[in-house]
């Protein structure tokens, strides 16, 4: 699947549509925020200057009326592969 194909139903509702790579953190690293903060591990994990940066930009550029960020570890995944599975 194409992300052309992924965002396809998203494209009708939306006016804009930017993405930006999920960051990897090593399992050390996890580990050491986790020993050293009070955060969650979700928290951390999903932790990117490149998307703070990035929504700062477009929040600098124009105005929206929604802006939405989900991280893919809470998206739903494409087509099951269960049969009978939503």
């Amino acid at each position: 699947m194409t992300m052309t194909t992924t965002r396809a139903p998203l494209q009708a509702a939306c006016a804009r549509i930017e993405t930006v790579p999920q960051p990897r953190h090593s399992l050390r690293r996890r580990l050491l925020h986790l020993a050293l903060t009070r955060l969650p591990d979700m928290a951390l994990r999903l932790e990117s200057p490149l998307f703070r940066q990035r929504l700062a930009d477009l929040l600098a550029q124009q105005s929206f009326d929604v802006a939405m960020a989900v991280p893919i570890a809470s998206s739903r995944p494409g087509p099951s592969t269960h049969q009978g599975v939503p």
